[in-house]
């Protein structure tokens, strides 16, 4: 007579703890797709104000330059304004404005440079634009070249606030400081552009001095223009202009 097989045993149930944090992910989950819905809804919404760019800023006269190609796909393909400021010394300062219609367009910008390869080195957050108005001040440095660049990035709202964005970092992570930094943007209810500005440090100018005031000069140019701008629209437009004033 065969004698019969036992069943296997069933395996022991999850522990309690284990269920729960596998509640407290699938919470997290749900919740960070809502509020990328919700900032995704707001921020198409609010990106709808392009402002005038200056075509001459003291001594700097604006040659167009738009995104590259794989900056722009990076950043959501936003509409944008491309600018290189020059003067009479062949310096050369970049500028983009871009509208803040979708939280990739609030990509780390060390990920956003021309090529591969730059690093953060260090950030400020002075009041570039006056008493509390600040920009994210930073030094990205390549990594074979050691090539240097000055940058400074912000946010400026139709009102002429600004915000300099907060501590980001260069990582392929930084899903959560852009769903953070587009939060405060989709909740103030104001349109709103992502501003940067940036030049290549000279090896003859080693403290960056005289790039920092070619830069801290454009950049206020760009400020007064955009603040100009933001004062002529009124909420509920479609108005989206596109173009270039004289300074």
């Amino acid at each position: 007579m065969t004698t019969p097989t036992p069943a296997p045993a069933s395996p022991p149930p999850p522990h309690p703890a284990i269920m729960a944090g596998f509640r407290r992910l699938a919470a997290l989950l749900v919740v960070t797709a809502l509020l990328g819905l919700f900032i995704g809804f707001r921020l198409e919404r609010q990106g709808q104000w392009l402002p005038r760019v200056p075509d001459q800023i003291g001594a700097w006269t604006a040659v167009e330059r738009p995104l590259e190609d794989r900056t722009a796909k990076a950043l959501g393909s936003p509409r944008s304004l491309g600018r290189q400021y020059v003067n009479l010394l062949d310096d050369r300062i970049e500028t983009h404005v871009i509208a803040a219609e979708s939280f990739d367009a609030f990509r780390e910008p060390a990920m956003c440079m021309p090529g591969q390869g730059f690093s953060l080195t260090a950030e400020m957050f002075p009041d570039v634009f006056g008493p509390g108005k600040q920009a994210r001040a930073m030094v990205l440095k390549h990594d074979e070249s050691g090539t240097r660049v000055l940058m400074l990035f912000w946010v400026q709202y139709e009102d002429g606030s600004t915000t300099g964005l907060g501590p980001l970092r260069a990582s392929a992570a930084d899903l959560m400081p852009r769903l953070t930094t587009g939060f405060r943007a989709a909740t103030s209810g104001k349109q709103a552009v992502i501003v940067r500005a940036y030049t290549f440090v000279s090896p003859t100018d080693p403290k960056a001095i005289l790039a920092r005031r070619g830069l801290y000069e454009v950049a206020q140019g760009l400020f007064k223009e955009i603040e100009k701008d933001g004062k002529a629209w009124r909420p509920g437009t479609t108005k989206a202009t596109t173009g270039s004033a004289t300074q």
